[in-house]
């Protein structure tokens, strides 16, 4: 019993190993697609400030609308 033991656990091995060594490849293709991809350009400074007004207008628009809400059920009371 103990041989057949030692056969299961040898063949366990094997496998675990095939599959780290197929693990570490993947990673290896990903980090080389990774690094082969060309570099995002940096963004415009103007367009940059233009996202963050129009955000920065959206918040207020929703605050000024949840007041208006807020004052509407307040009327209604």
């Amino acid at each position: 019993m103990s041989i057949f033991r030692y056969i299961v656990q040898g063949v366990g091995w094997e496998i675990g190993r095939s599959a780290a060594r197929e693990g570490i490849e993947a990673l290896d293709q990903d980090q080389d697609a990774e690094e082969a991809a060309p570099a995002a350009p940096a963004p415009d400074p103007k367009l940059e400030r233009q996202r963050e007004r129009a955000a920065e207008l959206a918040r207020e628009q929703r605050a000024a609308k949840i007041e208006a809400e807020l004052r509407e059920l307040k009327k209604r009371r």
